[in-house]
């Protein structure tokens, strides 16, 4: 803990992306859940939102064959050459991989008929503005399918780190776990975030039904 506080909020190492697979069975339980909802089909032109190292984009690509075609977008660089490493040692012809922020996509309107993102809007800096591109660049009838992390999912946790922060005498360090609080977004409770409460309203009621799971 804190060789962690003693870095910025939102600090990674800088070589983090060639071990996360290392760490991935958080993610993977929600990419399970992600999957189970998924309707496969061939001829799919698919996005994934936030692909980092490449999950679940490679498995969308395997289980949908080569008449489908996707593209992972990701800011994360280190993250996106490792996918690409995969890409290449999985011998895919199907996915390319994009360097983009899910605010602002290279991507024409109505293009794609599935959009995931997989423990990603959590990190996005403006989930509303991430949601409303996603609408833009999705056909008529596409589908969104993304798994979060909701606001004040760690709260109690950092509670407690906080009180035995306190009753340390640690200063400097309850600080610096208050701003990764703050950037985490896990100080109010999931009825308290806006974007969670109007999802729904953004995608479904424009016509793109909505497949969220606030986990």
């Amino acid at each position: 803990m804190r060789h962690f506080l003693y870095h910025p909020a939102g600090w990674k190492p800088s070589r983090l992306a060639e071990i996360y697979d290392e760490t991935s069975f958080w993610s993977a339980r929600f990419g399970g859940l992600l999957f189970d909802h998924l309707e496969i089909r061939r001829g799919v032109r698919g996005l994934d939102v936030g692909c980092g190292t490449g999950f679940p984009l490679i498995e969308l690509a395997h289980v949908h064959g080569t008449s489908s075609h996707f593209v992972g977008t990701d800011i994360w660089v280190d993250a996106l050459e490792r996918a690409r490493l995969k890409l290449e040692l999985h011998g895919l012809t199907n996915v390319d991989i994009i360097e983009a922020d899910v605010a602002s996509m290279p991507f024409p309107n109505a293009h794609f008929d599935l959009m995931v993102s997989n423990l990603g809007i959590n990190n996005f800096p403006d989930a509303r503005a991430a949601l409303r591109e996603c609408r833009r660049v999705a056909k008529t009838n596409a589908r969104l399918v993304l798994t979060t992390n909701v606001q004040g999912h760690f709260g109690a946790l950092y509670a407690l780190l906080d009180a035995i922060l306190s009753e340390s005498g640690f200063g400097a360090a309850r600080d610096a776990l208050h701003r990764e609080e703050e950037h985490r977004l896990s100080v109010d409770k999931p009825a308290n975030q806006p974007w969670a409460r109007n999802a729904v309203d953004t995608c479904f009621f424009s016509g793109y039904p909505f497949h969220g799971f606030l986990l």
